[in-house]
């Protein structure tokens, strides 16, 4: 965590440094500044609602909302981890807290980001054709399909399965990978897929806004289809990234495409270290509050979790 805080200082450093030297725009409308940072909760709250239905999907009723918020808030304070694997402490915490076993909640986390992704690919799309710069990716909509498709089938994830119980170090975790496989499948149906993305678009759309706005304040003018081009653009590109949090892609993506639009260098810097906060180290500061929160209870703080049904039809109610 140091060291990821003193890679984005000094990251924030040079990017400083080279807008001082363009020349430092100035506010026009600085009260445009407000929604900004009130964009990307929103988002956290539309995503925290998908997360909330997942956890009742998947029959968890002995969270209470109130602790997996709580929960669903700590897994972004853990955001600064390569491919942001940290967000599986939220498995974590609710094994910890409520017994809930992390073979059947971890394909959560798979199953957030999946939509997360698809929701900002649609956005990005969309961005591009009312740009007029680009067209719909029917390549890359067709290849999360057919995963999607892959990851239903149940005859070809039984295969899959069994290939990988032939691993010597996992086949004594075959009834934890049939755990996973039953939990992904029953969160890839059609209607709560549907569902989450569709608050995965609406989330993130409003994120979409936010070059608008920060462009705004500073009075250029900025399409809204550029503005959900670049925010979406530098989401994928950050979370393809390797590095913690996708620092210094999302960064490079948002500057170049902001220098391709034709937005000066000083005010395309400016805007991404204002969107950055926004989007990343907001959320991670909020949860980091809510990982030290997090620790002061469950089972770990005195709180006997409940124990997960281990009813056999309740169990067999899970899958597809």
């Amino acid at each position: 965590m140091a060291c990821v805080a003193v890679y984005a200082a000094v990251g924030f450093a040079v990017e400083g440094g080279e807008a001082a030297r363009q020349g430092l725009p100035s506010l026009v409308r600085p009260w445009l500044l407000v929604p900004v940072l009130l964009m990307a909760p929103a988002n956290y709250l539309l995503r925290f609602i998908k997360w909330q239905a997942y956890t009742r999907r998947l029959g968890f009723h002995q969270v209470p909302w109130r602790g997996n918020l709580v929960v669903f808030l700590s897994g972004m304070g853990l955001t600064l981890t390569p491919g942001k694997v940290g967000e599986l402490v939220k498995s974590w915490l609710l094994w910890d807290r409520y017994g809930v076993p992390s073979a059947r909640s971890a394909p959560m986390v798979f199953a957030d980001r999946l939509t997360d992704g698809c929701a900002m690919l649609a956005l990005a799309s969309v961005g591009a054709v009312l740009l007029g710069r680009g067209s719909i990716p029917w390549s890359l909509i067709a290849a999360v399909v057919v995963l999607v498709l892959l990851v239903r089938s149940r005859r070809v994830m039984l295969a899959f399965v069994d290939l990988l119980a032939r691993i010597p170090r996992l086949r004594a975790a075959r009834s934890k990978l049939h755990e996973l496989l039953d939990s992904a499948q029953t969160l890839l149906e059609p209607g709560i897929f549907a569902y989450a993305f569709g608050l995965g678009l609406v989330g993130w759309g409003l994120e979409g806004l936010l070059i608008f706005l920060v462009l705004g304040a500073f009075g250029h003018a900025f399409p809204v289809g550029a503005s959900l081009l670049v925010v979406a653009s530098s989401a994928i590109a950050g979370g393809v990234s390797p590095m913690p949090g996708g620092i210094g892609a999302a960064e490079a993506v948002m500057v170049a495409l902001l220098l391709w639009l034709k937005v000066p260098l000083g005010l395309a810097v400016v805007t991404t270290i204002i969107t950055r906060f926004a989007t990343l180290w907001l959320g991670v500061a909020i949860g980091l509050v809510a990982l030290g929160w997090s620790g002061g209870g469950g089972a770990r703080g005195g709180v006997v979790p409940a124990a997960p049904a281990e009813d056999p039809q309740e169990a067999g109610a899970l899958r597809p």
